[in-house]
């Protein structure tokens, strides 16, 4: 159970070291979309050792704020952190799973039903019928939600409360716990 600020400084190094472990290279180009150019973001701007393991970045939907999100998803960012917590429980968050598949399969594939089930996607990003191709809906819906964390769903939601990204918010407890200060500095 992680969030986006724990990805970029501690899971993104290790993967990147790998993979120059196995592939003996210096430095790989590394692209990412949306969540995955945030960790870059985060990760390459704060571990410049890092950063120079990178011989280029290239971000698809890059994500350095989210202070103008409008979705229903974002508009649920003013509920406080505890509240969500108990709804969701300190585990995964809308994880992959076969009734998912299924659904996409059979559901989602049926030409009347791809419009409703591209609703789903205006849920978490908005609406902007424009950007929805709807004969693929049913790829889109077996691959996303690919699920995360309700920890990542808080932070994210920090971030869209807060109008920036900056790590995670603990409490002032927690907070002096993780990062020996009471207030959060930008991510």
């Amino acid at each position: 159970v992680c969030s986006y600020d724990e990805m970029a400084l501690k899971d993104l190094p290790v993967v990147v070291n790998q993979i120059l472990k196995v592939t003996g290279q210096e430095q790989i180009y590394y692209i990412g979309h949306s969540q995955g150019t945030t960790i870059a973001f985060i990760a390459f701007s704060a571990l410049p050792e890092l950063a120079n393991k990178i011989k280029m970045f290239i971000g698809l939907a890059p994500v350095a704020t989210v202070s103008f999100a409008s979705s229903p998803m974002a508009k649920l960012s003013v509920m406080p952190d505890f509240f969500i917590w108990d709804l969701f429980g300190r585990r995964d968050f809308l994880p992959q799973s076969h009734m998912i598949e299924w659904f996409a399969e059979h559901i989602c594939a049926e030409q009347p039903l791809s419009k409703l089930c591209g609703n789903i996607f205006f849920i978490l990003c908005g609406f902007d019928e424009k950007n929805l191709n709807v004969s693929r809906t049913p790829v889109y819906t077996e691959h996303c939600p690919a699920g995360t964390s309700v920890m990542n769903m808080v932070h994210w939601a920090q971030a869209v409360h807060g109008g920036k990204l900056m790590a995670f918010d603990f409490g002032a407890r927690g907070n002096m716990k993780h990062y020996n200060q009471v207030r959060l500095c930008n991510t």
